[in-house]
């Protein structure tokens, strides 16, 4: 797997141009949810993942720590997240494109009436 850094990049711009706390950004990859997480703290901006590889332990603090505020972003595999609750979800991000239709609908339905959805697109996709 070759990481995207300009998709990265891109990603660290656009949540850092906003208050974009609430935000989830999922991912294909176990691999990448790490990386992009640990990328967006390097630049101070709080940010945890949350996949299947992780303790139960480990879940459930990032998810307490999101739903809390502490953390503005999660960077997700699809797998991780059946529990958020849609109301402290402002904006999804699908950083790469599910395999499928139902998926996609799963994920930016998320977000509820009152939030915003975004996918990146490359030529990957």
């Amino acid at each position: 797997m070759i990481f995207n850094c300009y998709l990265a990049n891109f990603l660290k711009q656009e949540l850092l141009k906003e208050d974009a706390s609430g935000t989830i950004v999922f991912v294909k990859t176990k691999r990448s949810a790490d990386f992009l997480a640990s990328l967006l703290s390097e630049t101070d901006y709080p940010t945890t993942s949350i996949h299947g590889d992780r303790f139960q332990w480990q879940r459930k603090t990032a998810l307490a720590d999101f739903k809390a505020g502490r953390m503005k972003a999660l960077i997700a595999t699809s797998v991780a997240t059946p529990g958020l609750d849609a109301k402290i979800i402002r904006h999804v991000v699908n950083y790469d494109m599910p395999s499928s239709i139902n998926e996609y609908v799963r994920r930016i339905g998320r977000v509820g009436n009152n939030g915003k959805a975004s996918s990146f697109l490359n030529e990957c996709n």
